[in-house]
């Protein structure tokens, strides 16, 4: 048998020297040459569409929502970033904030007076008007508070809808100053310009205000339910979106399963929430700027504008859409950036 041992034994140096070689050109500095090569050959993270979207169209500003998979906590995201942000400590799937929200946040069947002084409520038919900090200041029988621009603040009361002309906060607990600003007449006049409600004032049974907002000073927008009676009681109770100019009607239209109204936040535009997940944008002579059913925006819950009103934010299950405010005035189908946020509710500050 011949011995082999010093072969082996070359070949291991031979395979060391190798392997000591190449750790020297691993540590040792990189040429130019080499470190160009290097860069051009690495690729940076592709940025996220929806981001770009959003700095591309300089969207800002912080997106309050109510998210319905966890048990309706508001939660908040700064854009265009769409980093979370600390929200109000509120649980509610549907929710009013101030101006500035960092002031407090209520649950709806409240509004807060433009500017955020104070906040009313309503809870088993009674207004409490309170401050920022909570304090009351007064209350008085009736629901579905509103403010107008100047700070007035309206309530509805059996079915009709009542404000206050006395100033400052001691009136809102003053029965005195507070005087009816659309009747029961008022409001079945509106009923029966619908064309479902026969003009024989036999069928129509009572025209109830039961939720409001405040387009101008002057210019209410007022939720009505209109109850038929006679061979028609089957139908109904019909809901109708009528525009008043003081007290002079300017328009009604029917609107199925209507119950809550948004304004925007200059007040251009009014949204009405309907049950069904529908959502529709009416301007402020009362015409159909956008209904949801023309986006692909399925069980639509809210509606949103930004502070400046550029965009609008339309809520579903399992999406926000934002929309060019644009687009809808102009009527041209709009575009839109898809917010992957699972919203009940929204606000935009």
């Amino acid at each position: 048998m011949s011995w082999r041992r010093p072969a082996t034994i070359g070949v291991l140096i031979a395979v060391a020297a190798v392997g000591a070689a190449a750790v020297v050109d691993a540590v040792r500095p990189d040429s130019g040459e080499a470190s160009k090569a290097r860069a051009d050959t690495t690729t940076d993270p592709e940025p996220d569409p929806v981001r770009a979207a959003l700095k591309a169209e300089e969207v800002g500003g912080i997106l309050y929502y109510s998210h319905p998979e966890d048990d309706c906590r508001v939660h908040a995201v700064s854009l265009p970033d769409l980093e979370q942000v600390a929200p109000p400590k509120l649980r509610a799937c549907r929710f009013e904030l101030p101006s500035e929200p960092g002031t407090g946040a209520l649950e709806a069947d409240a509004a807060w007076q433009p500017g955020g002084g104070y906040a009313a409520s309503c809870a088993d038919g009674w207004i409490s008007v309170s401050t920022q900090a909570g304090y009351g200041v007064g209350g008085i029988e009736g629901c579905a508070p509103a403010w107008k621009p100047d700070g007035t603040l309206t309530v509805t009361r059996a079915g009709e809808v009542w404000g206050t002309p006395c100033p400052g906060p001691d009136a809102y607990g003053r029965p005195a100053c507070w005087r009816k600003l659309l009747s029961t007449v008022d409001l079945r006049r509106a009923a029966r310009t619908l064309q479902i409600v026969p003009p024989d004032p036999r069928y129509l049974r009572s025209a109830t205000a039961f939720e409001a907002a405040w387009l101008t000073d002057s210019r209410a927008a007022v939720l009505v339910r209109v109850q038929l009676k006679g061979r028609l009681r089957g139908i109904g109770p019909i809901t109708a979106l009528a525009l008043f100019e003081g007290r002079r009607l300017v328009s009604a239209v029917p609107y199925s399963g209507a119950g809550l109204l948004r304004l925007s936040p200059r007040r251009t535009f009014l949204a009405v929430v309907e049950s069904g997940g529908r959502v529709a944008v009416v301007d402020a002579d009362g015409r159909t700027r956008l209904d949801s059913i023309t986006i692909p925006a399925p069980n639509a819950a809210a509606v949103a504008w930004s502070p400046d009103e550029r965009w609008t934010a339309i809520a579903s299950r399992w999406s926000v859409y934002l929309l060019p405010t644009a687009d809808i005035v102009a009527g041209r189908t709009p575009r839109s950036i898809r917010l992957p946020l699972a919203a009940r509710d929204l606000a935009w500050r």
